[in-house]
Protein backbone atom coordinates (compact mmCIF):
# COMPACT_ATOMS: atom_id res chain seq x y z
CA UNK A 1 0.00 0.00 0.00
CA UNK A 2 2.97 2.30 0.58
CA UNK A 3 3.64 2.52 -3.16
CA UNK A 4 -0.04 3.27 -3.79
CA UNK A 5 0.03 6.21 -1.36
CA UNK A 6 3.20 7.56 -2.99
CA UNK A 7 1.58 7.42 -6.43
CA UNK A 8 -1.53 9.17 -5.09
CA UNK A 9 0.59 12.05 -3.80
CA UNK A 10 1.75 12.80 -7.35
CA UNK A 11 -1.85 13.90 -8.04
CA UNK A 12 -1.40 13.14 -11.74
CA UNK A 13 -3.48 11.03 -14.11
CA UNK A 14 -0.50 8.72 -14.68
CA UNK A 15 0.15 8.29 -10.96
CA UNK A 16 -3.51 7.66 -10.10
CA UNK A 17 -3.87 5.18 -12.96
CA UNK A 18 -0.79 3.27 -11.83
CA UNK A 19 -2.11 3.23 -8.25
CA UNK A 20 -5.40 1.83 -9.55
CA UNK A 21 -3.63 -1.01 -11.33
CA UNK A 22 -1.60 -1.87 -8.22
CA UNK A 23 -4.77 -2.00 -6.11
CA UNK A 24 -6.64 -4.08 -8.66
CA UNK A 25 -3.72 -6.53 -8.70
CA UNK A 26 -3.74 -6.72 -4.91
CA UNK A 27 -7.51 -7.30 -4.81
CA UNK A 28 -7.23 -10.03 -7.46
CA UNK A 29 -4.93 -11.91 -5.07
CA UNK A 30 -6.77 -11.05 -1.85
CA UNK A 31 -10.34 -9.75 -1.98
CA UNK A 32 -10.58 -9.45 1.81
CA UNK A 33 -8.30 -6.40 2.15
CA UNK A 34 -10.78 -3.67 3.06
CA UNK A 35 -8.18 -0.92 2.87
CA UNK A 36 -7.47 -1.80 -0.78
CA UNK A 37 -11.14 -1.49 -1.75
CA UNK A 38 -11.45 1.75 0.23
CA UNK A 39 -8.42 3.33 -1.43
CA UNK A 40 -9.45 2.08 -4.88
CA UNK A 41 -12.87 3.69 -4.40
CA UNK A 42 -11.30 7.00 -3.47
CA UNK A 43 -8.99 6.97 -6.47
CA UNK A 44 -11.76 5.96 -8.87
CA UNK A 45 -13.79 8.89 -7.57
CA UNK A 46 -10.88 11.27 -8.19
CA UNK A 47 -10.62 9.88 -11.72
CA UNK A 48 -14.32 10.53 -12.29
CA UNK A 49 -15.29 6.85 -12.40
CA UNK A 50 -18.19 7.17 -9.98
CA UNK A 51 -19.90 3.83 -10.63
CA UNK A 52 -16.67 1.90 -10.06
CA UNK A 53 -15.95 4.04 -7.01
CA UNK A 54 -19.30 3.19 -5.41
CA UNK A 55 -18.80 -0.53 -6.08
CA UNK A 56 -15.36 -0.50 -4.44
CA UNK A 57 -16.53 1.55 -1.48
CA UNK A 58 -19.55 -0.69 -0.92
CA UNK A 59 -17.24 -3.70 -0.91
CA UNK A 60 -15.07 -1.92 1.66
CA UNK A 61 -18.15 -1.30 3.83
CA UNK A 62 -19.02 -5.00 3.71
CA UNK A 63 -15.52 -5.97 4.80
CA UNK A 64 -15.56 -3.31 7.53
CA UNK A 65 -18.87 -4.45 9.03
CA UNK A 66 -17.11 -5.16 12.35
CA UNK A 67 -15.29 -1.78 12.23
CA UNK A 68 -18.04 0.83 11.64
CA UNK A 69 -15.81 3.78 12.54
CA UNK A 70 -13.38 2.93 9.73
CA UNK A 71 -16.35 2.41 7.45
CA UNK A 72 -17.39 6.05 7.95
CA UNK A 73 -14.61 7.07 5.56
CA UNK A 74 -16.25 5.02 2.81
CA UNK A 75 -19.69 6.44 3.61
CA UNK A 76 -18.40 10.03 3.35
CA UNK A 77 -17.19 9.44 -0.20
CA UNK A 78 -20.31 7.51 -1.22
CA UNK A 79 -22.50 10.30 0.17
CA UNK A 80 -20.48 12.93 -1.69
CA UNK A 81 -20.86 11.03 -4.98
CA UNK A 82 -24.62 10.70 -4.55
CA UNK A 83 -24.88 14.43 -3.76
CA UNK A 84 -23.01 15.31 -6.96
CA UNK A 85 -25.49 13.16 -8.86
CA UNK A 86 -28.44 14.88 -7.20
CA UNK A 87 -29.48 11.65 -5.49
CA UNK A 88 -30.12 13.33 -2.14
CA UNK A 89 -32.18 10.49 -0.72
CA UNK A 90 -29.33 7.96 -0.99
CA UNK A 91 -26.74 10.55 0.06
CA UNK A 92 -28.78 11.48 3.11
CA UNK A 93 -28.93 7.84 4.16
CA UNK A 94 -25.13 7.66 4.19
CA UNK A 95 -24.69 10.93 6.11
CA UNK A 96 -27.35 9.90 8.63
CA UNK A 97 -25.36 6.78 9.48
CA UNK A 98 -22.22 8.88 9.86
CA UNK A 99 -23.76 11.35 12.34
CA UNK A 100 -25.35 8.49 14.30
CA UNK A 101 -21.89 7.00 14.79
CA UNK A 102 -20.06 10.34 15.08
CA UNK A 103 -22.42 13.10 16.32
CA UNK A 104 -19.68 15.76 16.32
CA UNK A 105 -18.95 15.35 12.59
CA UNK A 106 -20.29 18.76 11.52
CA UNK A 107 -19.41 18.26 7.84
CA UNK A 108 -21.53 15.12 7.61
CA UNK A 109 -24.33 16.74 9.63
CA UNK A 110 -24.30 19.78 7.36
CA UNK A 111 -24.51 17.53 4.31
CA UNK A 112 -27.35 15.60 5.92
CA UNK A 113 -29.18 18.89 6.40
CA UNK A 114 -28.67 19.81 2.74
CA UNK A 115 -30.05 16.42 1.66
CA UNK A 116 -33.09 16.77 3.90
CA UNK A 117 -33.67 20.27 2.55
CA UNK A 118 -33.45 19.06 -1.04
CA UNK A 119 -36.01 16.26 -0.58
CA UNK A 120 -38.50 18.52 1.18
CA UNK A 121 -37.93 17.85 4.89
CA UNK A 122 -37.22 21.50 5.65
CA UNK A 123 -37.94 21.43 9.39
CA UNK A 124 -35.69 18.40 9.88
CA UNK A 125 -32.99 20.16 7.85
CA UNK A 126 -33.27 23.24 10.08
CA UNK A 127 -32.76 21.04 13.16
CA UNK A 128 -29.55 19.60 11.66
CA UNK A 129 -28.14 23.01 10.71
CA UNK A 130 -28.84 24.35 14.19
CA UNK A 131 -26.95 21.39 15.66
CA UNK A 132 -24.00 22.33 13.46
CA UNK A 133 -24.13 25.93 14.72
CA UNK A 134 -24.16 24.66 18.30
CA UNK A 135 -20.69 23.25 17.63
CA UNK A 136 -19.46 25.85 15.11
CA UNK A 137 -21.42 29.14 15.45
CA UNK A 138 -19.80 30.62 12.31
CA UNK A 139 -20.24 27.58 10.06
CA UNK A 140 -20.98 29.05 6.63
CA UNK A 141 -22.78 26.00 5.23
CA UNK A 142 -25.20 25.92 8.16
CA UNK A 143 -25.87 29.67 8.12
CA UNK A 144 -26.38 29.80 4.37
CA UNK A 145 -28.67 26.78 4.29
CA UNK A 146 -30.67 28.05 7.25
CA UNK A 147 -31.24 31.12 5.11
CA UNK A 148 -32.45 28.94 2.24
CA UNK A 149 -34.67 26.88 4.55
CA UNK A 150 -36.23 30.00 6.07
CA UNK A 151 -36.87 31.32 2.55
CA UNK A 152 -38.63 28.08 1.64
CA UNK A 153 -40.88 28.58 4.65
CA UNK A 154 -41.62 32.15 3.54
CA UNK A 155 -39.90 33.74 6.55
CA UNK A 156 -37.80 36.22 4.60
CA UNK A 157 -36.85 38.36 7.61
CA UNK A 158 -35.35 35.33 9.36
CA UNK A 159 -33.73 34.22 6.10
CA UNK A 160 -32.16 37.68 5.69
CA UNK A 161 -30.68 37.48 9.18
CA UNK A 162 -29.01 34.14 8.41
CA UNK A 163 -27.70 35.32 5.03
CA UNK A 164 -26.31 38.52 6.59
CA UNK A 165 -24.49 36.51 9.26
CA UNK A 166 -23.08 34.16 6.59
CA UNK A 167 -21.80 37.20 4.68
CA UNK A 168 -19.61 38.28 7.59
CA UNK A 169 -17.35 35.25 7.22
CA UNK A 170 -15.29 36.68 4.35
CA UNK A 171 -16.41 39.39 1.98
CA UNK A 172 -14.22 38.18 -0.91
CA UNK A 173 -14.93 34.46 -1.02
CA UNK A 174 -17.07 33.36 -3.99
CA UNK A 175 -19.19 31.19 -1.70
CA UNK A 176 -20.10 34.30 0.31
CA UNK A 177 -21.39 35.79 -2.93
CA UNK A 178 -24.10 33.14 -2.78
CA UNK A 179 -25.14 34.41 0.66
CA UNK A 180 -25.40 37.94 -0.74
CA UNK A 181 -27.47 36.51 -3.60
CA UNK A 182 -29.68 34.80 -1.03
CA UNK A 183 -30.23 38.15 0.66
CA UNK A 184 -31.10 39.64 -2.73
CA UNK A 185 -33.71 36.93 -3.23
CA UNK A 186 -35.32 37.92 0.08
CA UNK A 187 -35.59 41.53 -1.08
CA UNK A 188 -36.97 40.29 -4.39
CA UNK A 189 -39.62 38.20 -2.63
CA UNK A 190 -40.68 41.30 -0.66
CA UNK A 191 -40.77 43.29 -3.95
CA UNK A 192 -37.98 45.57 -2.75
CA UNK A 193 -36.41 45.53 -6.19
CA UNK A 194 -33.92 48.38 -5.84
CA UNK A 195 -32.46 46.83 -2.68
CA UNK A 196 -32.32 43.47 -4.46
CA UNK A 197 -30.49 45.02 -7.39
CA UNK A 198 -27.89 46.58 -5.07
CA UNK A 199 -27.22 43.17 -3.51
CA UNK A 200 -26.92 41.52 -6.93
CA UNK A 201 -24.42 44.16 -8.06
CA UNK A 202 -22.45 43.37 -4.91
CA UNK A 203 -22.45 39.68 -5.88
CA UNK A 204 -21.04 40.54 -9.30
CA UNK A 205 -18.33 42.71 -7.69
CA UNK A 206 -17.31 39.72 -5.55
CA UNK A 207 -17.65 37.06 -8.24
CA UNK A 208 -17.92 38.41 -11.80
CA UNK A 209 -18.46 34.89 -13.17
CA UNK A 210 -21.51 34.11 -11.06
CA UNK A 211 -24.13 33.50 -13.73
CA UNK A 212 -26.84 33.07 -11.11
CA UNK A 213 -26.41 36.76 -10.28
CA UNK A 214 -27.16 37.75 -13.86
CA UNK A 215 -30.23 35.50 -13.92
CA UNK A 216 -31.42 37.13 -10.70
CA UNK A 217 -30.78 40.58 -12.15
CA UNK A 218 -32.81 39.62 -15.21
CA UNK A 219 -35.77 38.80 -12.95
CA UNK A 220 -35.45 42.19 -11.28
CA UNK A 221 -35.43 44.03 -14.60
CA UNK A 222 -38.42 41.97 -15.73
CA UNK A 223 -40.29 42.97 -12.56
CA UNK A 224 -39.34 46.61 -13.24
CA UNK A 225 -40.80 46.27 -16.78
CA UNK A 226 -37.43 46.59 -18.51
CA UNK A 227 -37.34 43.48 -20.76
CA UNK A 228 -34.44 44.76 -22.87
CA UNK A 229 -32.11 44.92 -19.87
CA UNK A 230 -33.44 41.57 -18.66
CA UNK A 231 -32.53 39.91 -21.97
CA UNK A 232 -29.08 41.51 -21.82
CA UNK A 233 -28.51 39.98 -18.37
CA UNK A 234 -29.63 36.53 -19.50
CA UNK A 235 -27.27 36.74 -22.47
CA UNK A 236 -24.42 37.51 -20.08
CA UNK A 237 -25.41 34.51 -17.94
CA UNK A 238 -25.41 32.31 -21.04
CA UNK A 239 -21.93 33.52 -22.00
CA UNK A 240 -20.64 32.50 -18.57
CA UNK A 241 -22.52 29.17 -18.36
CA UNK A 242 -23.61 28.17 -21.89
CA UNK A 243 -24.59 24.65 -20.84
CA UNK A 244 -26.80 25.65 -17.91
CA UNK A 245 -30.41 24.82 -18.75
CA UNK A 246 -31.57 27.53 -16.34
CA UNK A 247 -30.14 30.17 -18.68
CA UNK A 248 -31.84 28.69 -21.73
CA UNK A 249 -35.15 28.35 -19.91
CA UNK A 250 -35.00 31.94 -18.63
CA UNK A 251 -34.32 33.27 -22.13
CA UNK A 252 -37.13 31.24 -23.69
CA UNK A 253 -39.62 32.30 -21.01
CA UNK A 254 -38.72 35.97 -21.32
CA UNK A 255 -38.88 35.94 -25.12
CA UNK A 256 -42.32 34.33 -24.99
CA UNK A 257 -43.52 36.98 -22.55
CA UNK A 258 -42.08 39.72 -24.76
CA UNK A 259 -43.92 38.54 -27.89
CA UNK A 260 -47.09 40.41 -28.91
CA UNK A 261 -50.37 38.72 -28.05
CA UNK A 262 -51.23 37.44 -31.52
CA UNK A 263 -54.64 36.25 -30.42
CA UNK A 264 -55.59 39.81 -29.46
CA UNK A 265 -54.21 41.10 -32.76
CA UNK A 266 -56.32 38.63 -34.71
CA UNK A 267 -59.43 39.83 -32.91
CA UNK A 268 -58.60 43.42 -33.82
CA UNK A 269 -58.13 42.52 -37.49
CA UNK A 270 -61.45 40.73 -37.67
Amino acid sequence: MKQVYQLEKTDTLTGLTQATRLLEGLIAKRRDVAEAHLELGRIQNRLGNQDQAIMSLMEALTLLSDNPIKGLEARETIGAIYMKRGNYDEAGGQFKKIVEASPTNVTARGNLGICLEQIGFVDLAIDEFKKVLAVEPSNFVALYNLGLASSLKGDYNQASAYFEKAMTKNQREPQVAMAVLGLASCYEAKQQYQEAKLMIDKVISIDAHNHYAYLAKARIYEALKEPGKAIECIRKAMQIAPNDNNCKAAMSELLIKSMPNTASLDRLVH
